[in-house]
């Protein structure tokens, strides 16, 4: 029986002063296993289902080999893992910015957050002994108990984590800092440093944050002259329009491009997983459980490319790819949507000429030999099912 779905009661004042585009909406959006939720102290635990609504306050548990994924709003993703317990502690707008706070004790938590042109937001997810902020980017903190010290790493971007004893520290895409030292990972390249200072949302920036993002990770500031966006006392200089990068071809790849509206499409690619199981890549989940499949770009303001990657294709198996639309007004069909199949043996392309919540594009059938076949399937709905 499907659970009892919670909401959070919000005043109309309030619900009025939201932003367009904004939710304090909290939704399971994926559930594995074993995931009980408690919506407010001395309540029964429930069993979590899919399109629940949590309040805040909400406390979550999830048994092993399992774990849940919850959208905040629309532009924030944090996934659960196996072994975990969250306490929802915040979900609200701050002046212009919409602040959400996770604390896990123990556990990993994994987020990405999706800046959107109306309103910041600000993501931060606590352990006993770090908290990581971010915005914009994405990072998995871990919550290890007593004997292991608490650690973060960051996926995209930027994040800026602060110890229980205060110090604090920014941490750049590739890098890594626990609580016993809060120095990340030196091998976060400079490149990824400009990425993470400038690869926000409508390049919105504060003037000396890359030098300060250079001092934090010991690197010198000047060093990042040359990555075209040159630096003098502190400010950024005048920025050029960064060109998307080259993708990574794999042994087979999907590549979607749109239009200016609907503003953000969304790639997800469905898979089988080495050693048994299904896994999807998509945002909030860029490389699969066994890294075979990964999404390389996240484009959140139109055209795209978003290139979702099949680095091995299994025996046997079976992919589907599949577009959802994230924000925006318009259609598939009048954007248009275009995705590109590429692969050793085929290279089809497919133009959206429908509308809906999702648009199913084709899925790829792997015989025993690994000889793969994309055969379209263009219908417009619910996302498909992961079997």
């Amino acid at each position: 029986m499907r659970a009892a779905v919670l909401v959070a009661l919000l005043s109309l004042p309030l619900f009025a002063q939201l932003p367009e585009g904004a939710s304090l909406e909290i939704r399971v959006q994926e559930v594995k296993g074993e995931v009980e939720y408690q919506a407010a102290p001395k309540t029964e635990w429930k069993v979590a289902q899919v399109g629940d609504i949590l309040p805040v306050g909400t406390k979550l548990c999830t048994g092993v080999d399992s774990g849940a994924v919850l959208a905040f709003g629309t532009n924030s993703v944090a996934m659960l893992q196996q072994a975990s317990m969250m306490n929802i502690a915040a979900f609200e707008m701050k002046g212009d910015e919409l602040v959400a706070q996770v604390k896990i004790d123990p556990g990993v938590c994994s987020v990405s957050v999706k800046q959107l042109a109306q309103f910041q937001t600000d993501f931060q997810v606590s352990t006993p002994r770090l908290t990581a902020s971010v915005r914009g980017s994405g990072y998995t903190a871990k919550a290890n108990g007593d004997e292991v010290p608490d650690n973060i790493t960051v996926d995209e971007h930027f994040a800026q984590v602060v110890q229980a004893s205060g110090a604090e520290r920014g941490v750049a895409q590739g890098g890594a800092t626990n609580s016993n030292n809060i120095a990340p990972d030196q091998n976060a390249l400079a490149q990824n440093i400009v990425d993470a200072v400038f690869g926000l949302a409508d390049n919105e920036q504060d003037p000396g944050l890359l030098a300060s993002v250079a001092q934090n990770i010991g690197v010198d500031a000047g060093s990042l002259n040359g990555f075209g966006n040159p630096v003098a006392n502190g400010n950024v200089g005048p920025q050029e329009p960064q060109q998307p990068q080259e993708p990574i071809l794999g042994v087979a790849q999907f590549t979607l491009t749109w239009g200016a509206d609907p503003r953000d499409l969304d790639a997800h690619l469905q898979g089988p997983l080495l050693g048994g199981g299904r896994d999807e890549v998509f945002f909030g989940h860029r490389t699969s459980n066994d890294t075979l499949m990964f999404l390389d770009t996240d484009n959140t303001n139109g055209f795209g490319p978003e290139v979702s990657h099949i680095n091995q294709l299994l025996p046997n198996g079976s992919y589907t790819y599949y577009v959802n639309l994230f924000s925006g007004t318009g259609t598939f069909g009048s954007s248009p949507a275009v995705v590109n199949y590429e692969s050793q043996t085929q290279n089809v392309q497919m133009q959206a000429t429908g509308a809906g919540a999702n648009w199913i594009v084709g899925k790829v059938d792997v015989d025993a030999l690994g000889n793969a076949v994309f055969t379209p399937i263009d219908t417009y709905g619910a996302a498909p099912a992961n079997e």
